[in-house]
Formats: C-alpha cells, structure tokens, sequence
C-alpha cells in the first residue's frame, strides 16, 4: 500500500482499500470496512470507473445488510444494479438480483423475494453459471418453506444439493443438510432431522464451522428433545465413528445454558 501510494497508482490503491474492506468484513469488523470502502470508491469516483464503483456499492450494501440495516443495504444494491445493467455486465446483475431478494426475504415480502431469485436465476441458468444456480435453488426453497409449501421447498433443496455436490461445495451441502433438517423437523419427524444436522456439522472438520454456526441451535435443540444417546448414535450412523467429545460436550454445555 505504501509503494502504491507513494507511486500515485490511484486505480491500485482503490483496488487494495477494497480488499482490505473484504478483508474487515470478513472478520466481521464492520465499521472498519466501511472505512476502507469509502477510501476506494472516493478514488473509483474521482476516476469515474463504473465498474469498482458498482462493486463498492454492492459490498456496502453487503456491510448494511450485516447490521440489519434492511433499507440501507436495498439502497446501496439497487445502486450498484444501476450500473450493472447500464454496462449489461449479466453475472454481476445476477448477484445483485440475488441480494435484493435476500433483503425482500428478511423483509418477509415474499412475493419480491421469488421474484428477484427467479431474475437471478434466470442469468444464472442462462450463463450456465452453476454455483449461482445452486444459491438461488437454496434461496427459493427457503421462501417456500416460509411459506409453508415444503413439498416445493424440499424439491429446490435437492436441486441446489445435486449442483453442490458436483462441484463438491460442501459448505453448500452443508448448509442443504441444515435446511432438509429443520424441514424435517417442520414435518414432526425429529429424529430425521437430528440426522440432518448431524450430517451438516460432521461434514465439516472444523467445529464449529463458519458455515454450519446456523445450524449449532437446531442441532442443541433437537439433542434437548431427543438425549445425548440419539445424538451419539445419529453421528455413529451418519459418520461411522463415535461422537467426538469435543462437540458432546458443546452441545451438552449449550443445553445446560438453556
């Protein structure tokens, strides 16, 4: 950063103060993302690149939608869409698509919600781009399980699983495993759904993973209802192995809390 700056590469230092945002929000230091991210679009802005512009747009409205600042986050996407798709520039549009239906979904418009998935989609598909075929799939199910249409819920689940487990992206099949368990356990079949989450925790070596933290309550919450022996013989099935005593005595602790 300090050659950049000394060397006045303007467009350089906007891409590093961009980084270093994603860097911070990723070690979910907000305040100091937004920081860096108004550091690269004032430069992106004085140079008038459309494009850094649009993406430091989208990560702000990322950064908003974190502190649950809904109309913040809608606000800076439908900006970063402006741009997107006065340069035609599909996967970006796409992604904000997406994201403008995440924010209607935590909304709970749901009819928005489905419509902009569907315009995601229906780039995605086109472009042949299949991990954003498999996130709109998981986000479509998880409207209509809102909705209380399971049946629909768990036919997108398993079309966004069988793109995952294609291209082998299992903290994608983690997160599926954790949505078909709290269908499961919609449905009143709670040992099923005890499988589920055990399947998403245990496919993950690092525990408690980023991408399964979600899925922790449920699995404590159906252990409560069930006893620590379905758990132990839920992950003996689903793994082949014992229980590791590090995640017993996690969930037996979070138990205790409650």
């Amino acid at each position: 950063m300090e050659i950049l700056e000394a060397l006045g590469d303007r467009p350089g230092m906007a891409m590093t103060y961009h980084q270093l945002g994603n860097t911070e929000f990723l070690a979910s230091d907000l305040a100091a993302a937004v920081g860096w991210y108004r550091k690269s679009l004032e430069i992106e802005e004085a140079l008038g690149n459309r494009p850094g512009i649009a993406m430091t747009y989208h990560q702000l409205g990322m950064v908003a939608q974190d502190r649950d600042d809904l109309a913040a986050a809608e606000g800076w996407y439908r900006k970063s869409l402006e741009i997107k798709e006065a340069l035609g520039n599909r996967p970006d549009m796409a992604s904000s698509y997406h994201q403008l239906g995440v924010v209607a979904y935590q909304r709970g418009d749901l009819t928005a919600a489905e419509g902009w998935c569907r315009k995601s989609l229906e780039i995605t598909e086109a472009l042949g781009h299949r991990p954003g075929m498999a996130v709109s799939y998981h986000q479509l199910g998880i409207v209509a399980q809102e909705r209380g249409d399971l049946t629909a819920a768990e036919g997108w689940y398993h079309k966004a699983q069988e793109i995952n487990e294609t291209l082998s992206n299992l903290q994608g099949m983690a997160l599926i495993y954790g949505q078909l368990g709290l269908l499961s356990e919609i449905r009143k079949d709670i040992a099923t759904g005890l499988d589920w989450m055990v399947r998403s925790i245990a496919l993950l070596s690092e525990f408690p993973h980023p991408a399964t933290r979600p899925v922790l309550p449920h699995l404590v919450r159906l252990t409560k209802m069930l006893g620590v022996p379905a758990l132990e013989a839920s992950w003996q099935r689903a793994t082949g192995t014992p229980l590791p005593d590090h995640i017993r005595s996690a969930v037996v602790a979070a138990i205790d809390k409650q």
